[in-house]
């Protein structure tokens, strides 16, 4: 249930926001009615500012006369922190995995403090998943699938299967927190007696890959500006496709709306941007709620986080010496940090026990 779902993230969200708070920032607010009241609580030393509501009706807010810094703030840092050696211990396990047998590889495509999405390559991929079903949490996965299981629904750590065993044939990753995913609908396996789904056929693409995006063929990407206008951002997909769209900051019913699979794409190989308008509701403050017309950025080719390489297609960290000067960037094949990955693990989790 979305309910149940979201109940338990915000729990655990929740916890670890009330280590983050401070005290020092917490109000005494009054409310007066009376003009001796008012001017009682305004001649303290606390006093900061008051606010009138009504005729004979104003709040008064002052400081706190003590303040107890009674929440560990290094809690939520060592949270934070291990959240990040967690997911990358599970990530070091799945390349441990699918990179010492044959024929068998794992790619990183986009990856956050608690998630990741990988492409993997192999031919007996729920035989693998079932020898890894100790990281897994397999409940979203429909009960007719072969590697459904709910005996670790929502047991923390693990990881799941965002969209519940929907095969993927597309992905876009412009920049963290801003990516698209294309995807095929239900297809229920014949072994179980359940007949399967027609689903519409993968349609050849040309070109290199990146983060799993093939670069569209010249029809695709042959649309000028105003063709895009009047098809007004709406995706032409055969019946049966599924789309994700992801982009910080926007609604998903905007982007679902106004902007096309294709401007994905569009942004990454031709530098295409895209602005947005959408209406929000917001408060001043003070109580009064108005109705707002806001018009962001969508998409864009610019990453302040991670460097773009000359093929326009791969990104690695920013490295910087201790001195601010960049150093010498290492060739896209190499992977300078997966060498001395499990090195990095143990010294972590030894510091953590002294």
């Amino acid at each position: 249930m979305p309910f149940m779902s979201d109940y338990w993230k915000f729990l655990g969200n929740s916890l670890y926001g009330s280590f983050l708070s401070r005290p020092r920032k917490y109000r005494n607010i009054v409310l007066c009615k009376t003009k001796k009241e008012f001017l009682k609580h305004t001649r303290k030393p606390s006093y900061k500012n008051f606010r009138i509501f009504a005729q004979n009706f104003c709040a008064v807010e002052c400081l706190k006369k003590e303040v107890t810094l009674s929440q560990p703030i290094f809690v939520s840092s060592f949270v934070l922190d291990h959240s990040k050696l967690h997911l990358t211990k599970l990530f070091w396990e799945l390349k441990s995995h699918f990179s010492t047998e044959k024929g068998k590889n794992l790619q990183t495509l986009q990856f956050d403090t608690d998630s990741l999405i990988i492409k993997v390559t192999t031919e007996e991929l729920e035989k693998d998943l079932m020898k890894l079903s100790h990281l897994f949490d397999f409940s979203s996965l429909p009960e007719w699938h072969a590697l459904y299981d709910a005996s670790r629904k929502k047991v923390p750590g693990l990881l799941k299967i965002e969209l519940g065993g929907r095969v993927i044939t597309e992905m876009v990753a412009v920049k963290s927190k801003v990516y698209a995913i294309r995807h095929l609908p239900w297809k229920k396996p014949t072994h179980l007696g359940v007949d399967g789904v027609d689903v519409p056929p993968v349609p050849a693409r040309s070109g290199p890959t990146r983060a799993g995006v093939t670069s569209p063929a010249a029809a695709d990407t042959q649309l000028t500006r105003e063709e895009r206008e009047r098809e007004g951002g709406q995706e032409e997909e055969q019946e049966g496709w599924g789309v994700m769209r992801r982009c910080k900051g926007i609604p998903s019913s905007t982007l679902n709306k106004d902007v096309a699979f294709r401007d994905y794409k569009n942004c990454i190989f031709e530098g295409f941007k895209k602005e947005v308008t959408f209406f929000a509701i917001q408060s001043d403050g003070y109580y009064n709620v108005h109705t707002v017309q806001q018009r962001k950025s969508c998409l864009s080719a610019f990453d302040n986080k991670r460097k773009i390489l000359e093929d326009g297609l791969t990104t690695i960290p920013f490295v910087i010496d201790l001195e601010g000067r960049e150093t010498n960037w290492p060739e896209p094949n190499d992977d300078p940090g997966s060498e001395n990955l499990q090195t990095l693990i143990e010294l972590m989790e030894t510091n953590a026990h002294v």
